[in-house]
C-alpha cells in the first residue's frame, strides 16, 4: 500500500511540473527556407541592409535599426524601430551588428521580424557561416542579389503603391446610398414583371 501511495505522489508531482512549465517552454520549427529570389522578396513588406543601433529590449520586444540601403519599403526616419519576439521565434540581435532585414508590417504598421525569415547577420570572414550551407548562398551573395534586382531608396521616398484604404467623402454617402436603393427598386420591379 505504501508503494502505491509513493507512485501516486510521483505522478502528481510530475503532472504538477508538466502543467507549471507547459506555458513557458516551446520550440519554433521553421519550414525549409526557400532560396532567395524575387518571388520570395515579394512576400516581405520591408527589405533593408543596415546596422543595429541599440541592444535588444526584451521587455518591449524591439530594437533600433539604421538602414544603410533600403531595397523595398520606405522609412521617414534614419533610425527605425523593429519588433521581434524575445522567445525562440525572434532574432537575436546586438548593438553594432550589420544585418539584412526582411520584415512584415502588422495591423499597427510595425515592422515585425521572424527567425523563420530570410533576415541574416553579417558574420566576419574569419568565422564559419553555417547558414551558407543551409541557404545555399552567403551574406555577400544575398546583398549582391538585392543590389542587382532592386533600386536603392532614399529616406522619406515612398514606392508607388496602390492605396489600401480610400475613404469616401461623407457628402457623397447619401447620394451613393440613394443610387444603390434606386437600382435595387428597379431590379425588384423588373424581376416582378418577368414573373
Amino acid at each position: 500500500m505504501r508503494k502505491k501511495v509513493q507512485l501516486n505522489n510521483l505522478w502528481l508531482g510530475s503532472l504538477f511540473f508538466l502543467v507549471l512549465f507547459y506555458h513557458s517552454s516551446y520550440a519554433v520549427v521553421c519550414d525549409v527556407l526557400p532560396k532567395l529570389s524575387l518571388e520570395q522578396c515579394g512576400h516581405y513588406d520591408f527589405i533593408a541592409y543596415g546596422k543595429v543601433e541599440t541592444d535588444f529590449d526584451c521587455e518591449n520586444e524591439k530594437f533600433s535599426f539604421q538602414p544603410i540601403f533600403i531595397f523595398k519599403g520606405f522609412s521617414k526616419e534614419k533610425n527605425i524601430v523593429l519588433y521581434t519576439p524575445c522567445s525562440d521565434g525572434g532574432l537575436h540581435v546586438s548593438k553594432g551588428e550589420y544585418w539584412i532585414i526582411y520584415g512584415f508590417l502588422n495591423n499597427a504598421q510595425e515592422l515585425r521580424l521572424s527567425i523563420c525569415g530570410h533576415s541574416r547577420k553579417q558574420i566576419p570572414e574569419d568565422q564559419i557561416d553555417y547558414f551558407q550551407d543551409i541557404r545555399g548562398s552567403s551574406f555577400k551573395d544575398d546583398l549582391a542579389f538585392l543590389k542587382e534586382n532592386f533600386t536603392l531608396k532614399s529616406f522619406g521616398e515612398k514606392e508607388l503603391l496602390p492605396k489600401k484604404y480610400q475613404k469616401v467623402d461623407p457628402k457623397l454617402v447619401p447620394i451613393l446610398l440613394g443610387v444603390g436603393l434606386l437600382f435595387m427598386l428597379i431590379g425588384y420591379f423588373v424581376i416582378k414583371k418577368m414573373k
